[in-house]
């Protein structure tokens, strides 16, 4: 199966999971999908000895903690989701590292870099409050 179909297999997966019962599901859902792609963000950035890692560490250690908050009765289902956006955002850095196609590497890191961004202003505030 080719790499997009892996992708897009792996998000439709991802986000076919019930949201837990919250009074904002969606907000508890995109929690666990940014700490998965903010851990392969940081694992990605480890392998390739990126200089810049702490930042990604720190977004994804703040992640972390607002999961552990939200956390309730669906605990499997959000570390089900977590695990699969974490595996399709690794295959989008892998596609943008690795690829031998130019146009599919700058897709990749194109849609890994807008991600990750999003991920981060989730807990900008958190960020810039423990940076003071």
């Amino acid at each position: 199966m080719g790499i997009l179909k892996t992708f897009s297999l792996s998000v439709v997966c991802g986000l076919s999971f019930a949201p837990p019962a919250s009074s904002e599901p969606w907000l508890v859902t995109e929690t666990a999908i940014c700490a998965g792609r903010l851990s392969a963000e940081l694992q990605h950035k480890w392998l390739i000895q990126a200089r810049d890692s702490d930042e990604t560490q720190a977004a994804r250690d703040a992640m972390l903690s607002r999961l552990e908050a939200l956390k309730g009765a669906h605990d499997a289902a959000l570390l089900a989701v977590r695990i699969e956006a974490k595996h399709a955002h690794a295959a989008l850095l892998q596609q943008a590292s690795f690829s031998g196609n130019a146009v599919q590497a700058r897709w990749a890191a194109t849609q890994a870099r807008r991600q990750v961004a999003t991920c981060k202003r989730l807990v900008q505030g958190y960020l810039e409050a423990n940076a003071s």
